[in-house]
């Protein structure tokens, strides 16, 4: 077995971490050969190579790009070719007709593709159109989320093969040492007294920040040491500062754009949020369980697989208002009762037993293995 992972490259979120963790899984695994090919540079393909995974990128800068990964595929006897994103299943279903070369494409859908140009207008529009044609083309489908197989249906999309494979997660990574933690704590001037909030997410229409902080301003009226850390970038940026600005909440929400110590942000905070109107099955709250932090999110996707319960955290109808400030509520209640690190107990000990990448990587094999 020889897969070929193509990726657009410019992956930094939940999609970044899928791709390398089930690539380095596959790797120990010892069952095959796994290589990876992206269209850009980026962190995606600095951080595979750092840890050990062969890499190859095909800058659509350069123009003889198409015609350089044709040839490669062609010389590489890929028995698969395993697509992630719009852009590569494009640039694999154009690129396939020409191929003189045999192999089973394999693609993953990791979000809504409705959802995922809407906000482009007629563009938007014609982008979708142009992924869904492509989507019809590949032989084996998997989705992040059982959700989004209907959808698929709907407009056309039907395989012999699809099937969800949700995202997993290590669960023995070593957490960095409490006073690293607390050393970055005292400099996001958060005290022991404030409750943290956190959201991890791009700064994008799709996740509905502004939801979030409508929300915090009637908890901040209550609960004057609530604060809230937004973890991301993204073009709604400036807008979502105004809007703190105009809610006067610039002392209680903090930016912080892009990070690398996810990890850390959500151990010294106390509870993980996410405030989506369409999501698959975000990894985000993957690294929440990680950490071992309650979340409130959300029922869209598969994310209620994960918060199956109110021992868990809280899920919230998505564009709910009132139902973020009654989780947060509750939120500050459990933490005052001594129940909130249970939940957080809890939801760690959920994913670890339904979501390991073990779990996933053996399910990712059998799709290769399937004959369809």
């Amino acid at each position: 077995m020889k897969v070929l992972f193509l990726n657009a490259g410019n992956e930094t979120g939940g999609g970044m971490v899928h791709i390398l963790q089930m690539l380095q899984s596959l790797q120990q695994k010892g069952e095959g050969t796994f290589v990876l090919a992206v269209l850009e540079e980026g962190l995606l393909r600095e951080r595979a190579e750092a840890l050990g995974i062969e890499t190859v990128c095909f800058s659509e800068m350069r123009f003889p790009f198409l015609h350089e990964l044709q040839f490669y595929i062609e010389q590489g006897n890929f028995t698969h070719i395993h697509t992630h994103g719009p852009r590569a299943n494009v640039l694999i279903a154009f690129l396939r007709r020409r191929l003189r070369s045999e192999f089973e494409w394999v693609t993953t859908v990791h979000s809504n593709p409705l959802v995922d140009f809407a906000h482009k207008g007629l563009r938007g529009k014609l982008l979708s159109k142009l992924h869904i044609s492509a989507l019809k083309k590949a032989d084996k489908m998997i989705t992040v989320c059982e959700a989004f197989q209907p959808v698929l249906k709907r407009t056309g999309v039907k395989k012999p093969l699809m099937t969800t494979i949700r995202n997993g997660a290590q669960f023995t990574t070593k957490m960095d040492e409490e006073a690293i933690v607390n050393d970055k704590r005292r400099a996001l001037g958060l005290a022991d007294e404030h409750i943290v909030f956190v959201q991890i997410a791009r700064l994008e229409a799709v996740k509905a920040h502004e939801k979030g902080l409508y929300a915090f301003r009637n908890i901040v009226d209550k609960f004057p040491f609530a604060r809230l850390l937004f973890v991301g970038a993204g073009p709604l940026e400036g807008e979502l500062k105004q809007l703190t600005e105009k809610l006067n909440l610039e002392d209680y929400v903090t930016f912080l754009g892009e990070r690398d110590d996810v990890a850390d942000l959500l151990k010294l905070s106390h509870v993980s949020l996410l405030t989506s109107i369409s999501e698959g099955f975000p990894y985000v709250l993957l690294e929440s369980a990680q950490a071992k932090k309650p979340v409130i999110a959300t029922d869209v996707g598969d994310v209620r697989h994960l918060v199956h319960q109110d021992s868990v955290g809280w899920l919230v109808e998505a564009g709910s208002e009132i139902g973020v400030v009654e989780a947060m509520e509750a939120a500050i209640v459990s933490k005052r009762d001594g129940r909130l690190e249970k939940k957080g107990e809890a939801l760690y000990e959920h994913a670890k037993k339904k979501f390991s990448v073990k779990t996933q990587t053996k399910k990712l094999l059998e799709v290769y293995r399937e004959k369809i």
